[in-house]
């Protein structure tokens, strides 16, 4: 079988036109998250644009975050990338889906911290890849981290490393494996780190030998990248012990919920399904999803309607979310008065319902 690996410049280069451009812009995978400010620029976009909650990443997106910012981006083979403040990268190459590979890209990093975890368990070499301005970085089953520009400077500031980073700021860089296998490349020098908590230093052709990562700079890592990208630190009101608000429950619902569309949107694709039968699909998840959060009727109309103002979705999706949403109105507007906005109904596990089990789901779909 002849595989589809295409890129928009070989697009270009062979005539394919406007239909090989198209397959090269397909998403690589979608927002799982967006914190602060976050700014996306498309092919053929002249500017900036707010990234948003369930918005696809596509070959050749430029994506910037400010102070305080992060993102979290969830790729197509379940795999998933942070991005920390004051970041820049590009998606710099694009793999088209094949019928036995998921969509990949390579993401060249300008400026900022980092973190890819693996959705493939070490079973394969992964179809994506990073390079930072003079290195590039491949990876098997592989949990990295990663800072390049003058972040990379300071988080190694007054510990004792065996590559000098301040000579060329620009393409200073440390890459830290958590786990699998990582192999960088600069100048023609190759070097493989297979020890977790082990690192590498780079500044501009030189590359150093694999060190072990003084403790210093994990946690300088660990301020820079937390391990919960979707929750933002620091929310007013509320103190030690006390549990989330239906507002903030309601927003990472909507966030699970775009995740679970975006895969299904996939599956349907790879499936052929007809819009019907998307419709099907997607309901389907949504309500499944739902059920597995164990959140009331209040939070669930909250986040459907995130989802409806913030992700631009195709109408099978669309018709799906709406669906289910006229389901969690009703269910709404049945539930007591006390529980119409808690975040959770009276007596709800907040366990996945067991096969075969009662006290299924309120939200189900149509028949």
């Amino acid at each position: 079988m002849k595989a589809r690996i295409v890129a928009l410049a070989a697009c270009a280069l062979l005539g394919l036109g406007a239909a090989g451009i198209a397959m090269a812009q397909q998403a690589v995978g979608s927002n799982a998250s967006v914190v602060q400010t976050v700014r996306t620029r498309s092919t053929g976009e002249a500017a900036l644009r707010a990234s948003v909650v369930g918005g696809q990443v596509r070959y050749g997106d430029v994506i910037t975050t400010g102070p305080g910012s992060r993102l979290a981006i969830r790729l197509q083979d379940r795999s998933n990338l942070t991005v920390g403040a004051n970041a820049s990268l590009t998606v710099d190459s694009f793999l088209v889906d094949t019928n036995s590979n998921p969509a990949g890209a390579v993401f060249a990093v300008g400026r900022g911290a980092f973190r890819f975890a693996s959705g493939s368990g070490g079973q394969r070499r992964e179809r994506v890849g990073f390079r930072t301005p003079t290195s590039t970085i491949g990876i098997r089953g592989t949990i990295i981290e990663g800072v390049v520009g003058p972040e990379a400077i300071e988080l190694a500031a007054g510990e004792d490393i065996p590559l000098d980073l301040t000579d060329d700021p620009g393409t200073a860089a440390l890459i830290v494996l958590v786990e699998g296998e990582i192999d960088l490349e600069v100048g023609g020098r190759r070097v493989t780190v297979r020890q977790p908590g082990q690192a590498v230093a780079i500044s501009g052709s030189r590359l150093s030998r694999p060190f072990s990562l003084p403790p210093a700079i994990a946690q300088r890592f660990a301020a820079r990248l937390p391990q919960n990208p979707g929750v933002p630190e620091g929310r007013p009101g509320q103190g030690p012990g006390q549990e989330d608000g239906p507002e903030t429950r309601a927003g990472e619902l909507s966030q699970t919920l775009a995740q679970v569309i975006q895969i299904a949107q996939n599956d349907a694709r790879q499936q052929g399904l007809s819009d019907t039968e998307t419709t099907r699909l997607v309901e389907e998840r949504v309500a499944v999803a739902i059920a597995e959060s164990g959140a009331g009727p209040g939070v669930v109309q909250e986040a459907l309607r995130l989802i409806t103002r913030d992700v631009v979705l195709p109408p099978a999706s669309a018709a799906a979310v709406q669906n289910v949403k006229a389901i969690a109105d009703t269910a709404r507007a049945r539930a007591p008065a006390a529980v119409r906005g808690a975040g959770r109904a009276p007596g709800r596990s907040t366990a996945p319902p067991t096969s075969g089990g009662g006290g299924g789901s309120d939200y189900r779909p149509g028949t």
